[in-house]
């Protein structure tokens, strides 16, 4: 009986062991450098967004990491943009996953700096 019971721990211990990886993508979609050639000023700062997904045994995807979900949650913590010139400074998608025996979990991550550009010389044409 206590063997059955050692087995059984035994298996549900090997399930749990994994690795985990991060592979930092940065994109810069305006730099500082842009910004401060034009009138602007920051609507919000530091915003964060995160989309999960799942594989299982690592190759067959039960749900992708959606780079629009992530983007969408950015908007709405960044809040009322209408007709609003607004840039994203400082992006950076970052994906990661954690690997675990039988499921893998991957995330996409999007952090960025909102600015709102005043007086957008491109829009005087």
């Amino acid at each position: 009986m206590k063997r059955k019971y050692f087995c059984v721990i035994s298996v549900l211990l090997f399930l749990t062991f994994g690795c985990s990886s991060v592979i930092p993508m940065p994109q810069s979609i305006m730099t500082i450098d842009d910004i401060s050639k034009a009138n602007h000023r920051i609507i919000k700062s530091n915003l964060m967004a995160t989309s999960y997904g799942f594989n299982l045994l690592g190759i067959i995807p039960l749900k992708i990491p959606r780079y629009n979900k992530a983007m969408a949650k950015i908007y709405s913590k960044a809040g009322d943009l209408e007709g609003k010139s607004i840039v994203f400074a400082n992006a950076t998608l970052e994906k990661s996953a954690i690997w675990y025996i039988v499921i893998s979990v991957r995330t996409l991550t999007i952090r960025t700096d909102i600015v709102e550009l005043l007086n957008d010389s491109r829009q005087k044409k």
